[in-house]
Formats: C-alpha cells, structure tokens, sequence
C-alpha cells in the first residue's frame, strides 16, 4: 500500500489546484514589452508619451497574486515618478525659455560674466535620468548666454521636436545638396517617419498639405507641410510630412512646442528626414537661432536634443504675413493694398498700379495642383497707371496660387509671375 503522502507533496497538490497557484501576468508581459519599446525610443521623455496610458493600464489589471505583481507594482511607481519628473522640468523649461525670448538680443549676447554654455539638458533644466538618482532643481533657473553664432536679426526658435527627442543634422545652412539660393538657411534633420513635430514658436496655421503618399519619382509637387505665421512677416515651414499627417488646419493658432503634424518621406527626398526653415512672405529662407542648441546654428554632422516646451503662445500685436508690395515688380506691377497670405473665400479688392505703359491688368488664380486657372479676372488702367478689382475668391478653397500679366498697349501681355496663399473659410473676412 502506497504511504501517506508527505507535507511536501501536500504543497504540490494544492499548487496544482487551479486558483491555488501564482501565475506570470500577460498583461505585466505586455506591459513591459510596450514600455521597453516606448523608452528606447524616447528615453525619459517616454514617460510623458500617449501611448503610455496603456501601459498604466495593463499594469493596473495585473492580477494581485500574479508572480508579476510586485515588479508591476514597481513598473507603475517608476512611471508615476517619471512623469513627475518631467512636469517639474517642464515648468522649469518655461521659466528659461520665457526669460531667454524676452531678453535683448544686445543684453543677451553681452560679454558679461556668465556661467559656461551648459549642456543640452542644463540649458533647459532637464535633470539626470531617474535611475542615476539625482536632481538638480536650480538647473532650470541659469540662463545661458545667447549662441554668438547667431546673427542679431535672426528669428528665435526651439527645435521643432518634442522635449528630449534627437535628430541628426543632415544639412545645414548653404548644403551643397538643395540648400542654396532660397533655401540657403534651411536645416534638414533626420528622424524616422512618425516622429512628432512641433512649433518652433507660437504661430498661426497659413497653409498645410498632406495628400500624397512617398512619391516614387522625388516630385517636388508631392510636398507635404504646415507653414505657419508668426508675425512680423515671418513663417516658419515644416516639409517632407507623411502621408495625412498634419494635425492642424489654417487659422488654427498653435502655442509654442504645440503638436502639428508627423514626419514622413514625401516630395524631393532621399529619405526620411524634416525639412525646416524660417522663411519670408515669398517664402526666401531668412537666419534662425536655436534657443536649445549651443552653437544656435545647427550644423551638418551636429546630433541636436530638443528642449521645446509647450506654452508660450501669440502676442497680442499679432500682425499676419502678406505679399511684398513689390512681389509683381517682375511684371512691372505694384500693390497698393494689401494682400494677406490667409484670405476668405470672399470678394476681396486688390488695388495696384503699374510701372509701364499699359491699357489692362489681368489677375489669374489656380489652385495647387491645377495647371491651368479656374479665375481670370481683368482690370481697366486708367491714365495714371492704376487700376483696381474685386477678386472673387467665393467658392475656392485651400492653396491658390495668384499672378499678374500686364497687357501693353499694343495687346501684347507679360508672362504671369504666381506667389502662393490661401483661402480658408474661417479667415478674417474684413478688407484692409
């Protein structure tokens, strides 16, 4: 007869009996697979990720008497921390942003004694990472010197990428690849597609795109982007954008470090990368200077780590872009009255005049993507060279592009010169 069974093998029964044992979690598994996947991306910026609150989730189903508790219990304490951490250096990057975009350009790049250019993280108070165990709270509070690489009239902006995410300087200002001419002070920066892009500075959406996939042939057309409007007659431009992408829609105002869209692949690339540049009203590459890199002057080679964060938004003198008076002069035309580059889908007059002898003005519009116009309109010119219309932008919608020809006395015309705008429903409908 077989013996009494043991306290050992009495152990063994009741694990084997269903409910009587621990077991792994495959919510911890999961959690903890999508949580190691988030943070080698984004390291401790991870914490501050959307895609965060499912882990949060998974790990707060994981079973109490699952052998993955206590590591769940801890996965969730780091995570609390980590987001803690990061809203302390949020508010600290605030306060040195706010401080550095107030300060003179001449006070700011003063000789004065200063304490040494910090590092990337000091420069906007990011502390060391959790696990090292160490804060600096008064990191936030130095404000380092203005880059001395940037010129006095140079826009200030952030990096336009969340806090903390890194991007490779694949051409800077005057490249030898595409930035030239216009483009002369345009910086391209690598970053796989998806990667969130945010504002520079606090604008208002102009213009976006985001209808073409990867163009197969590198179309320039097939561009996707945001441009948005900060005043003053500058515009910061954000390319190469994903397929649907952009996040935001014109009119729409966007605060400082705001989420604008996605980057991608699209038009004339060679791969994925952000293509950024302050640029005029015709859209001519002007100087930038990054509060968060150094030198200000990203450079070709250069690994760049954002510290943009979100807050700061319009000022109340807000003025929006228009085209140049002499944005025509090519065509020996002149604007008289102004020409916003965000315009209603109403009438809208345009007054001008023209520099040569001529009997008529004729305005073309077609919107992007159109070769041939869908509005022609013509003006009569009196004997002192001016004329005036009504443009009836009613029913157009979207990015247009406008030109101008001159007919000559003898019936001959100048060829069109088109500059770009566009007419939103929500734009301010009262003529200047």
């Amino acid at each position: 007869m077989p013996g009494r069974p043991t306290g050992g093998c009495f152990l063994l029964l009741l694990l084997a009996l269903p409910g009587c044992r621990p077991r792994a979690s495959p919510e911890y598994a999961e959690a903890r697979q999508r949580f190691s996947a988030l943070y080698a991306v984004h390291l401790d910026a991870a914490y501050a990720r959307p895609e965060m609150d499912l882990v949060v989730h998974l790990l707060e189903a994981v079973p109490p008497n699952s052998l993955d508790a206590p590591e769940a219990k801890g996965l969730l304490a780091r995570i609390e921390e980590g987001r803690a951490q990061l809203s302390r250096e949020e508010a600290q990057g605030r306060a040195v942003v706010r401080e550095m975009l107030s300060a003179p350009t001449d006070e700011a790049d003063a000789g004065a004694v200063r304490p040494s250019p910090p590092d990337a993280g000091a420069l906007l108070g990011v502390a060391a990472p959790l696990d090292a165990g160490v804060s600096r709270p008064d990191a936030g509070l130095r404000r380092p010197r203005t880059p001395s690489a940037c010129a006095a009239t140079a826009f200030r902006v952030l990096l336009p990428f969340e806090a903390r995410d890194t991007a490779f300087v694949s051409q800077g200002n005057n490249g030898r690849f595409t930035h030239q001419g216009a483009s002369r002070f345009a910086f391209d920066f690598n970053v796989p597609i998806g990667t969130a892009i945010v504002a520079a500075a606090a604008g208002v959406v102009l213009q976006t795109q985001d209808m073409f996939d990867r163009s197969n042939d590198m179309d320039p057309d097939q561009y996707n982007f945001v441009l948005l409007d900060h005043g003053n007659g500058l515009l910061t431009e954000y390319g190469h954008l994903r397929y649907h992408g952009t996040r935001v829609r014109p009119t729409q105002r966007v605060a400082q470090g705001e989420l604008i869209g996605y980057s991608g692949d699209t038009g004339m690339s060679t791969g994925p990368h952000l293509h950024f540049a302050v640029v005029d009203a015709s859209l001519q590459s002007q100087p930038a200077c990054f509060l968060d890199v150094e030198s200000g002057v990203p450079r070709a080679g250069e690994v760049v780590q954002s510290g943009n964060v979100a807050g700061r938004e319009l000022p109340s003198d807000f003025r929006a872009a228009a085209l140049p008076r002499d944005a025509f002069a090519g065509q020996e035309i002149a604007l008289d009255s102004e020409l916003p580059l965000l315009l209603p889908d109403a009438p809208w007059e345009i007054r001008g005049r023209v520099l040569a002898p001529s009997r008529e003005v004729i305005v073309w519009v077609r919107p992007q993507g159109v070769k041939e116009p869908v509005l022609k309109q013509v003006a009569q010119v009196d004997a002192e060279g001016h004329f005036s219309l009504v443009l009836q932008l009613t029913g157009l919608e979207g990015i247009q592009w406008i030109g101008f020809s001159r007919v000559q006395p003898r019936g001959g015309w100048k060829s069109r010169a088109l500059r770009r705008f566009d007419v939103a429903r929500e734009a301010a409908r009262a003529s200047p």
